[in-house]
C-alpha cells in the first residue's frame, strides 16, 4: 500500500524518483519530453540526525552522498525491493561508488547521453549502449541492483514481448519492473 502522509520511514535500498523540477530552465520541455515525469533517481543509504540521505550521480559532482534537505518538499516516489536480500548489497555498492573519485562526469557526457535518448525517442534503438563509469543517475541505481545480484528488467511486457532491447534506464523506468514495489508518493519528507 501506498503511504502518502506526513510521514515515512525510509528503508536502506529505497529507490526514490523526483519529478522533473524547474532545474532546467527554458530546456525543461525537451528534458521532460526525453526522459518523461521522474526526471532523478537515487537510493536512500542512512539516515543522520534526522535527514535522510541519498546517493544520487549528477554532472560536476559525480556520485556522492546528499542529504535530503536539498530536495525536502520535491514530489517523490519511493520504491521498495520485493526482494529483502538486495537493497543491504545495492546500498554498500553505491557507498564504494560515492567514494570513487573517477564517477565524476560533466556537462559532455549529459550531451552525449541526450543525443542517445533522442536517437531513442525517434524509434531507433541503441545497440551499442553499455554503462560505463561516467553514471547518470538512473543508471547508477539499476547498476547498484545489478551489481547486488537483482537485475531489473525496465521494458513493459508489450516491450518484452517484441524482444525491444533496453536502452539507456531512465527514473520512470523503476515503475515498469516487477521487482520493486511503490511504498510512498509525495511530498519528500524529512
Amino acid at each position: 500500500m501506498t503511504n502518502t502522509g506526513t510521514w515515512f520511514d525510509y528503508q536502506p535500498g529505497d529507490i526514490i524518483l523526483c519529478q522533473t523540477g524547474t532545474e532546467w530552465g527554458i530546456l525543461k520541455p525537451l528534458f521532460k519530453w526525453l526522459v518523461g515525469k521522474w526526471g532523478h533517481a537515487m537510493i536512500y543509504v542512512f539516515d543522520f540526525d534526522g535527514v535522510p540521505y541519498f546517493v544520487e550521480a549528477r554532472p560536476k559532482k559525480g556520485v556522492s552522498v546528499v542529504g535530503g534537505d536539498q530536495y525536502e518538499g520535491a514530489k517523490v516516489a519511493v520504491l521498495r525491493s520485493k526482494y529483502p536480500w538486495y537493497p543491504d548489497k545495492a546500498v554498500k555498492e553505491a557507498l564504494e561508488r560515492a567514494s570513487d573519485p573517477s564517477t565524476l562526469y560533466d556537462f559532455n557526457d549529459v550531451f552525449t547521453c541526450v543525443l542517445k535518448l533522442i536517437h531513442e525517442k525517434l524509434g531507433r534503438s541503441i545497440h551499442h549502449w553499455e554503462p560505463d563509469k561516467y553514471t547518470i543517475c538512473s543508471e547508477l541505481v539499476w547498476e547498484c541492483y545489478a551489481e547486488a545480484g537483482l537485475e531489473l528488467d525496465l521494458r513493459t511486457p508489450y516491450e518484452i514481448q517484441k524482444k525491444k532491447e533496453m536502452g539507456i534506464p531512465l527514473p520512470g523506468d523503476f515503475l515498469k519492473t516487477n521487482a520493486l514495489e511503490v511504498v510512498y508518493y509525495g511530498g519528500l519528507l524529512l
